[in-house]
């Protein structure tokens, strides 16, 4: 991972894990903990600000894990897959997927992922945008 200026590109600092097989997504809390998405490795890893290691998600059935998107309240965790998968994460010792999402009752591949200001989910997936 790298960490680069927003003004002019250059570079702040850089992290990796030994766990990283193919991280794809990223996303950041209130806090700061940085959460990257791993499809290689179906593992959500879990970093504090400095690019220390806190914790991971991993579930043997996450398939191709995609985009990753922190609620504005900071409580929830939503990770595109075949499927989207909403991860309380305010307290949440175990961080353990809570909820699954499926749309139109199949499995899609979703993408990028975002959280508006009202809380509603914006997925792409392979056709459209959820």
């Amino acid at each position: 991972m790298t960490r680069m200026s927003v003004k002019d590109g250059s570079t702040i600092g850089n992290f990796t894990h030994s766990g990283f097989v193919e991280p794809i997504g990223i996303s950041i809390d209130l806090e700061g903990s940085i959460y990257v998405v791993d499809n290689g490795a179906r593992t959500i890893f879990v970093f504090d600000s400095q690019g220390a290691p806190k914790s991971h998600i991993h579930r043997d059935n996450f398939e191709l894990l995609g985009g990753v998107a922190i609620s504005s309240d900071g409580k929830s965790l939503v990770v595109g897959d075949t499927s989207l998968y909403i991860i309380d994460i305010s307290g949440n010792e175990k961080l353990q997927p809570d909820k699954e999402i499926k749309v139109n009752s199949s499995k899609g591949r979703f993408g990028a992922v975002v959280i508006d200001l009202e809380g509603n989910i914006i997925a792409t997936d392979r056709k459209s945008v959820v």
